[in-house]
C-alpha cells in the first residue's frame, strides 16, 4: 500500500509539472505526462490514466499535431463514457468544441451543446454558462 501510495505522489506531481509551461519546456511536460500515464497504466487505475492522456491531447494541440490530438480526445471520450465520468466528458466535449471553433462552427456547435447539456446535469452553473456563451457567439456569427 505504501509503494501505491508513492506511486499516486508521483502521477500527481507529474502532471502538476506537465502544466506548468513557465517552468518546463514543451519536451519535458510530454516525458512528464507519457510517464505519469506509464504509472497510471501500471497502477491499472483507469481515472488516472484519463488524466494523464488528457493532458496528452492538450500537448498535443499546443504543438499543432491535430491528427494526434484528435485520435487522442476520441480516445479520452470512450474512456469517460465507459467510466461514466460525466465531469471528465463534459470538459472534453468542450475541449473539442474549442479545437473545431476556427475550423467548423457546425462541429463546434455540436461539442458544446453535449457539454452545455452535461454541465447542467451536474448542476455546474458556471461552465453551463461559459458552454452557453461559447453557443450564442456561434449562433451570432
Amino acid at each position: 500500500m505504501v509503494a501505491q501510495a508513492k506511486q499516486l505522489d508521483s502521477i500527481n506531481l507529474l502532471l502538476e509539472k506537465a502544466s506548468n509551461s513557465e517552468l518546463y519546456t514543451y519536451n519535458q511536460r510530454f516525458t512528464f505526462t507519457i510517464q505519469s500515464e506509464r504509472l497510471a497504466y501500471d497502477l491499472k487505475i483507469d481515472s488516472l490514466i484519463l488524466k494523464s492522456q488528457i493532458y496528452l491531447a492538450a500537448l498535443y494541440e499546443e504543438e499543432h499535431m491535430y491528427e494526434l490530438f484528435l485520435k487522442t480526445n476520441s480516445f479520452n471520450i470512450r474512456q469517460a463514457k465507459r467510466m461514466d465520468d460525466l465531469k471528465s466528458l463534459a470538459n472534453i466535449y468542450a475541449i473539442r468544441g474549442n479545437y473545431f471553433y476556427s475550423r467548423q462552427s457546425d462541429s463546434s456547435y455540436y461539442y458544446y451543446d453535449k457539454a452545455e447539456k452535461i454541465y447542467n446535469t451536474l448542476n455546474d452553473a458556471f461552465n453551463r454558462s461559459v458552454m452557453l456563451l461559447s453557443i450564442a457567439i456561434i449562433q451570432k456569427n
